[in-house]
Formats: C-alpha cells, structure tokens, sequence
C-alpha cells in the first residue's frame, strides 16, 4: 500500500463510457451487497471500475492495459475527495468507515462498533428534543 497525501491522479468519471454494474459486499458492517461497482472505458485507461455506497465514491480500479488482472486500486479513506491510497494488483479491502458511517446515518442509525458483535441490531438514532422556544 502507498500513501500520497496530496492524492493520485483518478480518471476523470464523465470521460468514461459506462460499460456494466455489479453490486459488491465490501463490508460486514452492512447487511447484503451494499457496494455499487461500476465499469467504464475511457481515454486515460482502457478499464477502470468506480465503487460507491449510496453514492459516495471511494475507490476506483484501474486497470491500464485492458488485460486482467486490474493493476491497482485508488482509495479515499477520509471521505475529502483525495484519493490517498494506492492498492496493488485488485486488492479488495473494506469500505472505508466514513462511507459505512454515512451510509447508516442516512437512515438515521447508528454503524455498528464491532463488526463480530453478533447480534445484529442497529440502534435508531434519537431525534433532537425540540426547541422550547419553537412554536
């Protein structure tokens, strides 16, 4: 794993000609195949697949001479946009928790703190207490 701060250089995605979607389970944390995987072919790189949960990118997989295996794989681990860290050869590593942490507070839940707890439950988050001053 490489880490540049300042971020790689990523396929710029409207470039690319969309070619095929698949739904991927990239982490434990949420139930069934939460990770949208989708392919495109462009003028920088022949192959390169853009993962996202709920809209969010977090990593693309670039593949630079249109042959298998992809070569590496771009990651924002922070959720800033920058894609910070280089993968080598296709490695699949867990959505990074500020994707996982968005995806549940959408729906107004709580992530879950241990991914081997068990038991399964996600907590609702409480909505605020109102304003006594609001009408």
């Amino acid at each position: 794993m490489e880490l540049r701060p300042q971020g790689w250089e990523v396929p710029v995605w409207k470039e690319g000609k969309r070619q095929g979607r698949k739904w991927l389970d990239l982490t434990p944390l949420i139930e069934g195949e939460e990770t949208k995987a989708v392919g495109f072919v462009g003028r920088q790189y022949p192959l390169y697949v853009v993962w996202s949960i709920d809209g969010n990118r977090f990593a693309v997989i670039i593949d630079e001479d249109g042959r298998a295996p992809f070569e590496y794989g771009l990651w924002d681990m922070n959720g800033d946009g920058v894609f910070e860290t280089k993968t080598g050869a296709y490695r699949k590593i867990h959505a990074p928790s500020w994707v996982v942490n968005k995806f549940f507070a959408r729906r107004g839940l709580v992530p879950p703190t241990n991914r081997n707890s068990g038991s399964g439950e996600r907590k609702q988050v409480p909505s605020p207490a109102p304003d006594s001053d609001s009408p």
